[in-house]
């Protein structure tokens, strides 16, 4: 009798167990945005499952070792790259990291600098069977559980930065936009398309300041900030405390940004700080 009760029970936990998993919610994967630390350049990876793309490749010199902290979260391919805009502080190590980290398709600014590095760099993808794309209209692309637009610029502009594409991902209700250099004559025209708020912007232009920067972080209203540099300008941190927004430098060392839907958790170790520090708000 003992052991009929024993294994009845033993059933029901089983059963049990079945139905909770059952009704349980499959929770998403998180998203991970690694903004590294290369002097005031840009290199930016995000990560969402077994999925992984890049932002912009920092300085030339910055590729051995953006290399190895690729290496080091894993990444063995990228299903895209975007490359901002032809200025050498974020194509500088496109050719060195495509060469070891084959690439899907690789997106590209439609402005020509003509310089040294963007020749190099045009014939070394002309060369590879890495399809490119200047994309004259939006983006919507798919990176595990982020959905991800390039909006390029909708006009010919004179100079590089305002020719950034911006890159704009979400993830449940938590959003990042990657906003390359863009400057005053562009950030007008970004304030008309349907980015209204996120949660994490990384500023323009490593937080230089210009006539429409402090209108285009109020416009924005983000969480957190993160400028790609020791330090932005006086007018941009003022707007960004104005809107209450917490601010990440890459010159104090790696920025980690964890996106679950809801949350945001960013995390920074440099060696200059000596120390983790973590800082998580919640998007409602």
């Amino acid at each position: 009798m003992l052991k009929k009760i024993v294994f009845l029970v033993i059933i029901c936990a089983v059963l049990l167990c079945i139905v909770l998993y059952s009704v349980s919610p499959q929770g998403a994967d998180d998203a991970e945005f690694y903004f590294f630390d290369v002097g005031e350049a840009d290199c930016i990876l995000i990560k969402s499952g077994d999925k992984a793309a890049l932002v912009d490749t920092g300085e030339h010199n910055d590729s051995e070792a953006l290399s190895k902290k690729l290496s080091t979260l894993g990444v063995e391919k990228l299903d895209f790259v975007v490359l901002t805009h032809p200025d050498k502080d974020h194509i500088g190590g496109a050719v060195e990291l495509l060469q070891q980290f084959p690439a899907a398709k690789v997106y590209m600014s439609p402005f020509d600098k003509q310089s040294d590095r963007q020749r190099e760099l045009e014939e070394f993808l002309d060369s590879s069977d890495i399809p490119v794309e200047m994309p004259d209209a939006p983006v919507h692309l798919a990176l595990g559980e982020l959905a991800c637009t390039i909006y390029p610029p909708q006009m010919e502009y004179d100079d590089a930065n305002d020719a950034s594409l911006l890159v704009y991902a979400t993830h449940g209700n938590a959003t990042v936009l990657l906003a390359g250099d863009i400057e005053e004559q562009r950030i007008n025209e970004a304030m008309t398309l349907p980015v209204e708020y996120c949660t994490l912007y990384k500023v323009a232009h490593h937080g230089r300041e210009n006539e429409a920067s402090a209108a285009y972080i109020a416009h924005l209203s983000p969480l957190f900030a993160v400028v790609t540099a020791d330090e932005a300008e006086d007018a941009v941190r003022q707007a960004l405390r104005e809107e209450g927004t917490e601010l990440f430098y890459t010159g104090d060392g790696d920025v980690k940004a964890t996106v679950n839907g809801d949350e945001i958790t960013l995390t920074q170790r440099g060696l200059s700080i000596g120390k983790e520090e973590t800082r998580q708000r919640t998007n409602t």
